[in-house]
């Protein structure tokens, strides 16, 4: 009687031994981040299609800018546009990601936003103001994905010309931080 109640206490504590590993590991599934890629100057701006492609001048016009240098307009940042599904395909892990959310298609960005408590993101879509946010190692490391929330796409295609500078002072910000990490560690 007494190995019978050994072995059921065995076999009992590995059971939960093994549903408390395995547990942790369930809840705390996520991969280790992948390292970003692209290069110093790409930009990679997403959104929902008809966002994308109401707004492509726009995003043409507020990230050119004249260059003394030059006689006419070069592009500031180099620009790809993918839709949110090209972009979880293929464009995850680029180093520099502008990401636009507007109350048409926050729902659509589910794993873009988790950073992001539901709350906030409903008080800054709402806002007449534009609302710039920056995070790190989201989709991947060394990664900046910086978010423009705003109520409307009439509304962002205001921000994006009066708030130009703030937004692409931000994209150099992150930029910037990236080089000196690369030149000294």
């Amino acid at each position: 009687m007494f190995k019978s109640n050994y072995q059921l206490f065995f076999t009992l504590t590995l059971f939960i031994s093994l549903l408390v590993f395995t547990g942790c590991n369930l809840f705390n599934k996520k991969e280790p981040l992948t390292e970003s890629v692209g290069k110093a100057g790409n930009l990679v701006i997403t959104s929902d299609t008809n966002t994308l492609s109401t707004l492509r001048s726009d995003f043409d016009s507020a990230f050119k800018t004249p260059l003394l240098s030059l006689p006419s307009v070069v592009p500031f940042f180099e620009l790809n546009t993918p839709d949110l599904e090209t972009f979880s395909k293929f464009f995850y892990n680029q180093r520099n990601v502008l990401v636009i959310v507007l109350p048409e298609n926050f729902k659509q960005m589910d794993e873009l936003l988790e950073t992001f408590s539901s709350d906030s993101i409903s008080q800054w879509i709402k806002s007449t103001e534009l609302t710039i946010r920056v995070k790190e190692n989201v989709l991947a490391k060394h990664q900046h994905i910086t978010y423009l929330f705003c109520s409307s796409s009439q509304n962002l295609k205001l921000k994006l010309a009066s708030d130009r500078e703030r937004i692409v002072n931000t994209l150099l910000q992150a930029e910037l931080k990236d080089e000196y990490i690369k030149l000294y560690g």
